[in-house]
């Protein structure tokens, strides 16, 4: 043999392998016990800012708002699938419909300004607000009605700003729309939502299926109504908010107020023409894996608090009606569950008006799924 070559006897394992005995781990496993959070979920960290395209850092304080609202019979089974399909997700808390009725609510606001940066813009917010109520189910499974609360599930804003901020800090499903408004309470002049859908879905250049600017909602004034004689300006908010609740409870009817509903009614009224207005949000984002699901989903609350400004509130004069076109990507009629009239058109049971300021602070999750 070469003189180089190591002897041949005894055989044994490569001079650099590990002992084969007794059997173990790879070297480089860590322990398999006790089972432990997955390694790829680190700490929550401070956000990160990003060069120009961030959305404003909240509370956000909003002056010299103008806010009408229009009261429209609903159904209530519509309203609780609605909750169930995008609020009570098993989460500790559950919302359930205050009632057979939802508000179209037009708002108006110059300046609105963040905590930072140190700007400001105009903002102008369109869409149905559900009134709740947030409660939790005893031993029994008896659910018990805590406080009420307001959900917003359609809204459009006049600006990408104002969407990109609403969207990603609280929840609000904002969308971007044309909308047009009276220069003041006293005006005849429409409310208008003007919103991007798409008519007939179809394959890429169908005609049909581009998304196009269409008129989704118009909410005007026919002739001078029964509560014309008490529009103007009210001393009292609390006063506005017990006539409204009125109102509401008397054209429904109590029967149709599911108990402790009508109690809870006023409260929710008076509170928001005070503008303590609790609100909650769905607050959610698209899986980049998967488009189907979510990356992270979460229920929020945060209240709408009143500043120091002036209180300005009345009824609005006339009968209001409102007509809403449906389209395969919006379908606030079925959705809602909103009464119809044989022409077509939606009565409004109550309009008022209130002018204010409000700071939008920060919120609470309530529950999510990440």
């Amino acid at each position: 043999p070469p003189p180089l070559s190591p002897p041949l006897s005894p055989p044994l394992s490569p001079p650099l392998s590990p002992p084969l005995s007794p059997p173990l781990s790879p070297p480089l496993s860590p322990p398999l016990s006790p089972p432990l959070s997955p390694p790829l979920s680190p700490p929550r960290r401070g956000y990160i800012e990003l060069d120009g395209s961030d959305p404003p850092c909240p509370p956000y304080t909003a002056r010299n708002v103008t806010m009408y609202s229009f009261t429209l019979e609903a159904d209530v089974d519509r309203l609780q699938a609605l909750c169930d399909r995008q609020l009570n997700l098993g989460g500790p808390v559950e919302y359930r419909p205050l009632g057979p009725f939802v508000f179209f609510v037009a708002a108006t606001m110059s300046p609105i300004s963040p905590a930072s940066p140190a700007a400001w813009t105009d903002e102008k917010d369109f869409g149905f607000w559900v009134p709740l109520v947030a409660g939790r189910r005893g031993a029994g499974g008896a659910f018990h009605a805590e406080r009420p609360v307001f959900y917003i599930p359609y809204l459009w804003v006049d600006s990408a700003l104002a969407a990109q901020a609403g969207r990603e800090v609280f929840g609000y499903p904002k969308a971007v729309g044309r909308l047009a408004n009276p220069s003041s309470p006293d005006d005849a002049a429409e409310f208008s939502i003007d919103a991007l859908v798409v008519p007939e879905p179809g394959p890429p250049g169908a005609p049909g299926a581009r998304w196009q600017w269409r008129r989704l909602v118009t909410a005007s004034r026919r002739g001078a109504g029964v509560l014309g004689s008490l529009a103007g300006e009210l001393g009292s908010i609390v006063e506005l908010g017990r006539a409204a609740a009125s109102a509401i409870a008397s054209r429904i009817g109590d029967h149709a107020l599911p108990a402790p509903s009508l109690a809870l009614l006023g409260s929710l009224a008076r509170d928001a023409l005070a503008l303590d207005v609790p609100m909650v949000f769905l607050k959610q984002f698209r899986d980049a894996a998967d488009g189907t699901a979510a990356c992270y989903q979460a229920i929020v609350e945060a209240p709408n608090r009143m500043t120091g400004d002036p209180v300005e509130a009345g009824f609005l004069h006339g009968d209001w009606e409102l007509a809403i076109e449906q389209f395969p990507t919006v379908r606030l009629i079925d959705r809602l569950g909103l009464r119809v009239r044989e022409d077509g058109k939606l009565a409004a049971l109550l309009h008022i008006w209130v002018k204010f300021g409000f700071t939008a602070e920060p919120g609470q999750v309530i529950w999510r799924a990440v």
